[in-house]
């Protein structure tokens, strides 16, 4: 008896690496001069045959569409099939079936009838069949084995598509405020792709880029109120990614109800707003993350964890962000194409007209809160910036609080790559590490030195999502109540104190202590 392969869960051995499909019926293949000894069989998807075969000349797909010669097509890997030759493959039967019926409840779901009362009775015994196997046993043992192990859970078509998350963890639900480039680019995707998270809402004002975010996202809900959003008691947080001048107030408003709340950075433009959200934050008891991704850089985790438990006392501390005049050519290709609207709601002014305060609020902000996260808190700045040949360049000299001196490089742009990175040096070891950009999602390459072992120590950094590790560290922060990897509301604060500081410092020239500042860039 010839031998028949149809894709079911076991492997045989088959040649040449090929493999087969389930799908359609199982029909002998012509042979040809360079056929093997033995009979095969082809399963009725189109276009492709049991075990990767390759057809001779003339051979035809069950549709009767003819196929090339010495044409190979792999298809998914199977058992033997114990159906006789020539007979139905009961799973194909079974996916058909199943074809079937989420195609009518489809139909039934747009109110539309189905062509014929013959074709819609027909359906409705496709869909007990499937749900409840057949009704009276059909063809061989083996045929009905596979047809019970054919059967579907029914979802309905029009449902939205949800991502598993892990049977371990609570769903958390998130919902994003803002349909814009950061929310396209990075956290639509991360609560995706999230293990303890899920993206359930989006919203924004643009009725025109809601309706094509939703169509990507495919989220639970889509809002065009914020206020809705937020009565909405199966969000469980909220990620606010619109424009800067916007941040503190739409965080407030989620935290008093009763959100936790993940904000894009910088927190905020000014220092009294920012002391507004921390003490929001304190009265709602929900946490606040900020977003600085930095921090979930498994190269950059594993300098601070080494920092803080073996480099001794600090003595001095170096870091350098360097943006590339080559960036943009680098994110069109990595980014998604970013969707606008000619309706989205925007703050007054143009926010790129003053150029430096710009680059502060969203480079600058990086560059402190990686050296505060490695260094410890600041305690005082004096800076300076030079604007020769297009390029803004900010060198700071710092003080950290805990005695630590440092030096701080702020320049946009180079004419070279993404240049970015860290010296940390102290009483019993060293670490250095090279860091790239954000949107690789690939970990900073560090080196750690320490006199315990006089040996070198580099972590591998496989998971280097840092938004989607982002996403999973304010689900766990606030459904556990642990303490979040990431930056909180206070180191928002300090941040913001922190760019309020420089700026002062270059009017100024002299040293500006973090304390000290008030008002905004």
């Amino acid at each position: 008896m010839p031998q028949v392969f149809c894709g079911t869960s076991a492997t045989p051995p088959e040649p040449d690496g090929a493999s087969s499909s389930a799908g359609g019926d199982c029909q002998p293949a012509q042979r040809t001069d360079r056929s093997r000894a033995s009979s095969r069989v082809s399963c009725g998807s189109p276009g492709t045959h049991c075990a990767g075969l390759e057809p001779g000349p003339g051979a035809s797909s069950p549709r009767g569409k003819s196929l090339l010669p010495r044409t190979r097509l792999l298809t998914r890997r199977g058992p033997p099939c114990l159906a006789r030759p020539g007979a139905r493959c009961a799973r194909s039967a079974a996916e058909r079936r199943r074809r079937r019926t989420v195609a009518f409840r489809a139909v039934a779901a747009q109110g539309r009838p189905c062509r014929t009362a013959a074709r819609a009775a027909h359906d409705e015994r496709a869909i007990r069949e499937v749900a409840d196997g057949p009704a009276s046993p059909r063809g061989s043992p083996e045929e009905r084995s596979f047809s019970t192990a054919a059967r579907v859970t029914l979802v309905h078509a029009t449902e939205p598509r949800r991502l598993p998350v892990s049977s371990d963890h609570h769903a958390f639900n998130v919902g994003v405020l803002g349909c814009g480039q950061i929310a396209q680019a990075a956290h639509f995707v991360a609560c995706r792709k999230a293990r303890t998270a899920n993206l359930y809402a989006i919203c924004d004002a643009a009725e025109d880029l809601l309706e094509r975010m939703t169509a990507i996202h495919q989220p639970q809900v889509s809002y065009g109120d914020f206020g809705r959003m937020l009565a909405d008691e199966n969000v469980d947080a909220v990620v606010v990614a619109v424009a800067d001048q916007f941040h503190v107030p739409l965080a407030v408003r989620a935290l008093a109800a009763g959100k936790h709340v993940l904000v894009e950075k910088p927190m905020g433009t000014t220092v009294e707003e920012a002391e507004e959200l921390v003490a929001a934050a304190d009265r709602n008891q929900r946490v606040v993350l900020v977003g600085h991704e930095k921090r979930y850089d498994p190269g950059v985790a594993f300098a601070h964890d080494f920092i803080r438990d073996e480099i001794g006392e600090l003595i001095a501390l170096k870091h350098w962000y360097c943006d590339s005049t080559y960036r943009y050519s680098i994110t069109d290709t990595l980014q998604p194409i970013i969707e606008a609207s000619a309706t989205a709601r925007r703050p007054a002014g143009d926010p790129k007209a003053d150029r430096p305060r710009y680059l502060v609020l969203g480079h600058g902000s990086h560059l402190l809160d990686t050296a505060r996260y490695l260094g410890g808190p600041l305690g005082a700045i004096r800076a300076r910036l030079s604007t020769r040949a297009g390029t803004y360049c900010w060198f700071l000299e710092v003080e950290f609080e805990n005695g630590c001196l440092g030096q701080l490089d702020l320049t946009i742009a180079v004419r070279m790559d993404w240049w970015e990175g860290f010296q940390v040096y102290g009483s019993a070891g060293s670490v250095v590490g090279n860091l790239y950009n954000p949107w690789y999602f690939k970990s900073g390459e560090v080196r750690a030195f320490s006199t315990k072992d006089d040996q070198f120590h580099q972590p591998i950094g496989a998971d280097a999502n840092v938004f989607r590790l982002q996403i999973e560290d304010l689900a766990q922060a606030a459904t556990t109540g642990s303490t979040p990897r990431g930056a909180t509301a206070v180191d928002g604060l300090a941040n913001v104190r922190g760019m309020v500081a420089l700026a002062r410092s270059v009017e100024s020239g002299d040293w500006v202590r973090l304390a000290d500042v008030s008002g905004g860039l």
